[in-house]
């Protein structure tokens, strides 16, 4: 049993499996169970009971977006039929404009951060009467993030760190909502030698390509110019693409986004920039210390940064489609045929819990079955 439940909990940390988002104190109290003396005919009531139809098949009637641009779009590859476009021959089920119809949601899509525009913020947006919020926050409905497998080599091998200096910035915003430039110049008073390509404390031309050029520095200074949680930008990313170790100001929780352990520093405050410049300076004159630092080149990310980029697989737009779906069944599944169905079974083996699971950026469910000795509380799995 315990086996079971840990396997089940790692997938769902990774990300593997999608699951409804009904929830239930114990599934043992929610649903009346059968009982038969073996499994195998446990298995074949539960296919055949559980096996309710939906009203709507997306693969022959697709999600349909209403567009304000010009952006015919058929997503053949996306696992849910998936239609966007201006003037569409049938009411759309969602729309990034104002809805013409009380039942068609309204889309919000936007990367900017929240800090220069309101809106962003998903309880405004949710008062302004937006029921679906694309943003950076992983808390949105669909998150819209800057990283990206296809868009960063973040695998590229390191390169000889050949540069005087010992950190490079590209800062062009000199008039940010946070710090920033107040770490960058405290950094400079500390002793560290930095190249600022940017517009901000120049003194290098700023016409380089980026990538390039912070491949030859063992430090980039990631300053954002906010510091909103999950606004992490192509500042972040580039850095690890070019084996730069990122030095952050921006989002608070940017150690949910290291790709290793000790792979990233984070500025929290100006109370932080003396420790972080003695790190960087040990780091400097201590080769080895600063080779654990882009260990993860070499070993591989961690779990949870594989499981973050693996999301961008999956294009936004599919996955908006996708999530537009599962409302529409999951407001279906409030039927009574659906809310019938018996979900578990007794035998002589113990209890035999029938779930419906899908990988992460696929639509359609597939069937599994959870055996267990005792009846024990499940509340975050759905009743099928």
């Amino acid at each position: 049993m315990a086996i079971a439940l840990v396997i089940l909990a790692e997938v769902f940390l990774l990300g593997g499996l999608d699951l409804g988002s009904r929830t239930y104190s114990s599934l043992s109290d929610s649903l009346q169970a059968y009982r038969f003396t073996d499994v195998h005919t446990c298995e074949t009531l539960l296919e055949t009971q559980d096996n309710v139809a939906y009203s709507r098949d997306f693969r022959t009637d697709p999600v349909l977006v209403a567009t304000t641009q010009q952006e015919q779009e058929e997503w053949s590859s996306c696992s849910v039929g998936c239609r966007f476009g201006i003037g569409l021959d049938k009411i759309a089920d969602a729309t990034f404009g104002v809805p013409p119809y009380e039942n068609t949601d309204r889309i919000l899509r936007s990367m900017e951060s929240s800090e220069y525009y309101i809106e962003n913020k998903i309880d405004v947006a949710r008062g302004r009467g937006f029921n679906i919020i694309m943003t950076t926050s992983l808390s949105s409905d669909v998150p819209v993030g800057y990283f990206s497998w296809a868009e960063y080599d973040i695998m590229a091998p390191v390169q000889p760190k050949t540069e005087k200096a010992l950190a490079a910035a590209f800062i062009s915003n000199c008039n940010g909502n946070n710090f920033r430039l107040n770490a960058l110049e405290r950094l400079i008073k500390a002793g560290i030698k930095i190249d600022s390509y940017g517009a901000c404390h120049n003194n290098r031309d700023g016409n380089v390509d980026k990538v390039e050029t912070l491949k030859r520095y063992k430090f980039s200074l990631a300053f954002e110019n906010s510091n909103e949680e999950d606004y992490v930008t192509e500042k972040f990313f580039q850095s690890l693409v070019a084996g730069a170790v990122p030095v952050v100001v921006g989002a608070p929780n940017i150690h949910d986004y290291k790709p290793g352990h000790g792979s990233i520093m984070h500025i929290r405050s100006l109370d932080d920039v003396p420790t972080v410049a003695k790190i960087m300076t040990f780091l400097d004159q201590n080769p080895e210390a600063f080779n654990q630092t882009l260990r993860w080149k070499y070993e591989g990310p961690l779990d949870s940064f594989k499981a973050l980029f693996d999301m961008s697989t999956v294009h936004s737009s599919c996955r908006l489609c996708i999530h537009i779906a599962t409302k529409l069944r999951e407001k279906e599944e409030k039927l009574l045929k659906f809310q019938k169905r018996p979900c578990k079974c007794r035998s002589n083996r113990g209890i035999l819990y029938h779930l419906f699971v899908r990988e992460r950026g696929r639509f359609e469910m597939v069937s599994v079955f959870l055996r267990l000795n005792v009846s024990v509380p499940l509340g975050k799995f759905p009743n099928c």
